[in-house]
């Protein structure tokens, strides 16, 4: 059996990481009724009650073109 190099465990180490990450930023509640909607100042009410029901993946994929200027950051 061939042995893996170095390099190659270290990269399928950081993919297997990176997966474990996004993931989580991925999953979204499978009971889901919320869509994501485009972020502006009258839908910020809509994410503050919906927090835990839609994935920031979702989030983010629809507000790509938005033009406004869009702030992520955790809630510490």
């Amino acid at each position: 059996m061939k042995q893996l190099s170095y390099r190659t465990k270290s990269f399928v180490t950081v993919l297997i990481i990176f997966t474990i990450i996004l993931f989580s930023f991925w999953n979204e509640s499978p009971n889901n009724i919320y869509p994501a909607i485009e972020v502006n100042d009258s839908s910020i009410g809509y994410y503050q009650s919906t927090t835990c029901n839609i994935s920031l993946f979702n989030v983010v994929v629809n507000n790509i073109n938005n033009s406004q200027k869009i702030k992520y950051n955790n809630n510490k």
